[in-house]
């Protein structure tokens, strides 16, 4: 009776608060989504907001805390290992940080592959489950939550580079071996500069031109020692966050799509934004810092393709079966 008696009132209990918020007190689970980019970058805004959504949707059953670069010990090659090892439950990174640890994640990167975002965009949506979730599952213990491709990625120079003899003794700042093998297919010298001294280079003459997204040029304002920009979309960087499939599976199913949706939510900004932010911020330039800007042709863009294939090959030889699988998708689309 005495049993009974106390049942009844926990039930009274539970309907006058709410079962959530006993439930929350008792089992809040906490979560960190590490990634090595900066505050400032834009897309972190909407990951703050996904974290931020998570939290609240759960009723505080999960807490999933964001860190950016600076606020934890991880380099943008180490977020994979990160993950695998439950040292964060969520990561993300970008493929440009990846490539040389697994090369087949980043056949994004592989320049003057596409022929526009959409193909990409295209290539992208058959990628993720038949190549990239697969690697992700077997070698990392892990599945994607957010996916998108980064846009606007130019060539910024003392002049035009528009046509295929243009680039014949500039020396460009290049990032991993398929842009700098691509920059010395085209006549031009390859060199490496740090991402942070763009500016002083080009303007000491340490480089002619830089490889760099119209974002990124922005941000660290070369268009005031580079005033020509030459929109090449050579390729569309990869950027997605993973989660541990353990830490993922120990959560109710009600949790698990919480993060999927939101997941999926950042996702759609994040690929929103990135289509729409490089022209809105070149016309600012121009306006501001009376900057040229110019796009190759289709004609031009072709010959390109034609004289770089060797990058395509030699990708393909080290990113091995899985590499020769995702550049046989991209093919069948670019038809």
């Amino acid at each position: 009776m005495k049993g009974r008696w106390l049942a009844a009132c926990l039930a009274v209990l539970c309907l006058l608060i709410g079962w959530p918020a006993l439930q929350a007190k008792a089992e809040t689970v906490k979560w960190k989504w590490m990634t090595p980019l900066v505050r400032s970058t834009n897309s972190i805004k909407h990951y703050t907001a996904m974290c931020q959504a998570i939290t609240e949707r759960s009723g505080g059953r999960l807490q999933v805390d964001p860190f950016v670069y600076g606020e934890h010990p991880f380099k943008g090659s180490d977020i994979l290992g990160a993950v695998r090892d439950g040292l964060t439950d969520m990561g993300n990174t970008e493929d440009v940080y990846i490539s040389s640890v697994e090369p087949p994640l980043g056949i994004m990167m592989v320049p003057f592959l596409f022929k526009d975002v959409e193909v990409a965009k295209k290539a992208l949506a058959r990628l993720v489950p038949e190549v990239f979730e697969p690697i992700l599952n077997e070698k990392y213990n892990a599945t994607i939550v957010t996916s998108y491709l980064i846009c606007g990625e130019a060539v910024h120079a003392k002049k035009l580079l528009d046509n295929i003899d243009a680039l014949k003794g500039q020396k460009i700042r290049v990032w991993g071996k398929e842009t700098g093998d691509t920059i010395s297919l085209l006549g031009g010298t390859p060199v490496t500069v740090a991402y942070g001294e763009l500016y002083t280079a080009i303007q000491r003459g340490t480089i002619d031109g830089a490889l760099t997204s119209i974002n990124g040029a922005m941000s660290t304002k070369i268009h005031e020692v580079a005033k020509y920009v030459t929109w090449w979309d050579f390729a569309f960087p990869w950027e997605f966050t993973i989660v541990n499939r353990d830490k993922l599976k120990s959560l109710p199913e009600d949790l698990q799509q919480i993060i999927r949706e939101e997941g999926q939510k950042a996702s759609q900004a994040c690929q929103a934004m990135n289509e729409l932010e490089p022209t809105s911020e070149l016309l600012w330039s121009m306006k501001s810092y009376g900057t040229v800007a110019t796009a190759l042709t289709p004609q031009i863009h072709k010959q390109i393709q034609e004289k770089v294939k060797p990058v395509w090959l030699d990708w393909t030889k080290r990113a091995g079966p899985e590499g020769q699988k995702a550049l046989q998708i991209v093919e069948e689309l670019s038809k």
